[in-house]
């Protein structure tokens, strides 16, 4: 009889996540509408990720880093020293690619082993989209132990009616090795503000050790618009 093996962290994971959904109050219905990712964001729908690159690639991509030292001329952001590289990769089996992948990351949560990922499902198809979207992002959950945390903040805001990304969790491969258990989050681009706003106009501005004083307003960076 063939025997599945069913990682402890995904037992832990449905326990501890249906435990406290369970008891989670009704309230205000969740900002949005479905669409054909939803069932990529699924809880019950624990990802297998694996990711083929040129090891070189690997390499360089894991070694970036971002200098939050660096000098900045009043009003500049922060330079974004990631850079996207040819990869392949398969969802649940799924082949996908080729598509872009960069690291992510700032100060505690870089790293060299295990970096957080952005997977770009247009890096060589100009419009080239998975289910609608145009990216995924994998975050490493190296500075929260319980895997959960980003989870359920997500699912907070919803509930309180708010905009947030969906997520769920995968298990993510590098060229056959496993980096353990991520969590899969819906990119904040032009699809989630579709989703959430019913529009994808306008600017769609990302912080980065800024604020909105007088002189850091400038440093907001432009992802969209």
């Amino acid at each position: 009889m063939k025997r599945e093996f069913i990682s402890p962290v995904a037992v832990r994971l449905t326990c501890l996540l249906g435990m406290l959904l369970s008891a989670w109050p009704s309230g205000q219905a969740e900002v949005a509408q479905p669409d054909s990712a939803d069932g990529l964001f699924a809880l019950d729908n624990f990802l297998e990720v694996k990711i083929q690159m040129s090891p070189l690639y690997w390499d360089r991509l894991r070694y970036q880093y971002r200098d939050i030292t660096q000098e900045r001329k009043p009003g500049e952001a922060f330079k974004d020293n990631y850079t996207y590289l040819p990869a392949l990769v398969s969802i649940n089996g799924k082949s996908i690619g080729p598509v872009g992948l960069r690291k992510k990351g700032l100060i505690g949560s870089s790293s060299t082993q295990r970096p957080s990922l952005k997977i770009k499902f247009n890096f060589a198809k100009m419009g080239g989209r998975y289910l609608g979207l145009d990216r995924l992002t994998l975050n490493n959950n190296i500075q929260d132990p319980s895997l959960v945390k980003q989870y359920l903040s997500y699912k907070l805001f919803r509930k309180a009616g708010l905009p947030a990304p969906r997520c769920n969790f995968a298990r993510v491969f590098v060229n056959g090795q496993y980096l353990g258990v991520y969590t899969n989050v819906e990119s904040v681009r032009k699809p989630f503000l579709k989703r959430v706003f019913n529009e994808d106009k306008g600017d769609l501005y990302e912080g980065m050790i800024n604020d909105f004083r007088e002189g850091f307003h400038k440093t907001f960076e432009v992802k969209d618009g």
